[in-house]
Parts: structure tokens; sequence; C-alpha cells
């Protein structure tokens, strides 16, 4: 789960790998971004709860795999989480 008063985007990745403190061993499974949008008068909207559904197929039939999301906020902060 990741959320933020200012969430502004977030990303969902899986490592098939024994190591994910490794940069090269992420796949992307999903983005969602511009979560957070100002309006014509360039006043900030309440946010809304992101939600999401992604049906995702696990590539592989044995070993570990990781999942990772890292969320962003509108002054461009990250924040991660992995599994």
């Amino acid at each position: 789960m990741a959320s933020d008063l200012h969430l502004s985007s977030y990303r969902l990745d899986f490592a098939p790998t024994d190591n994910p403190d490794s940069t090269a061993a992420w796949e992307q499974i999903f983005v969602q971004s511009n979560l957070y949008q100002q309006e014509k008068d360039k006043q900030l909207k309440q946010p809304q709860a992101a939600k999401f559904e992604k049906e995702w197929e696990v590539p592989i039939k044995e070993r570990i795999i990781w999942l990772q999301v890292t969320a962003t906020d509108i002054t461009g902060n990250s924040a991660s989480q992995m599994i």
C-alpha cells in the first residue's frame, strides 16, 4: 500500500531474484502518474484515494520474487516498500 496526502504517482515493480538490492533486477509491472493535479485557478484539488487493481501473471514457476511499490509526492519526495 502507498499513500500520501499529496500523492502524485506510484510504481509497482517485481524482481525474480534472490538479490533484490540490484537495480538491474527490477522489472516494471504498473505505473500511475498525475494523481494530484491543480485546478485551472491554480488551487490544488483535494486528494482522492489511490486505488488500483492490476492483473499480473508471475512470469516464473519457482523461486522467490520480490515486489516493490514506490510512491512520489507532488514535491518529488519518494519512498519505497519492498516485500
